[in-house]
């Protein structure tokens, strides 16, 4: 039993040795690093349009134009934009959200001023909100199904491409 006690006393004796070894000043342990997290990876752009009536008006009794339309081919949707009349012959459209796509926009308006029905896209401009260049959207092409042409243009990361 003696024994026993003693093995105990001199463990206890120890244990208590080892804890006033340690230095009280010792730092303290320095917590992990937090993660940084991740950029969120941006997926589309805000857009504004705008139109410019450069062919000649053959009938000042029909009205100016109304919108802009915008067709994905990704998602094969129009969109129709309202635009407000700036002056000097300039329309602005509404702005619009549009997705990063491999696939191409198309752009158009109606102006029955310069010609009736007919799809007209000599002269539109985009440009991402916030920023004070526009892009000339001059890859125009006759609309397949209808009358007129329209502006092919694409929307990536890198900003508003003109093929």
């Amino acid at each position: 039993m003696k024994r026993k006690m003693l093995i105990f006393l001199f463990g206890l004796m120890f244990c208590m040795f080892i804890q006033t070894c340690k230095s009280p000043n010792s730092p303290e342990p320095i917590p992990p690093i937090p993660p940084i997290p991740p950029k969120p990876i941006k997926t589309s752009d805000v857009l504004e349009f705008m139109y410019e009536r450069t062919l000649p008006i053959i009938d000042n009794s029909e009205p100016d134009p109304q919108g802009l339309g915008v067709w994905s081919d990704e998602f094969s949707t129009w969109t129709n934009l309202g635009v407000t009349y700036l002056g000097n012959d300039r329309w602005m459209t509404e702005e619009i959200t549009l997705s990063y796509s491999k696939f191409p926009y198309y752009a158009y308006t109606i102006d029955y001023k310069v010609v009736f029905d007919t799809a007209v896209a000599e002269t539109i401009y985009a440009r991402i909100k916030g920023s004070s260049a526009w892009v000339k959207l001059t890859n125009v092409e006759n609309v397949p199904y209808r009358r007129g042409k329209w502006a092919k243009f694409y929307l990536d990361s890198e900003g508003i491409r003109v093929p």
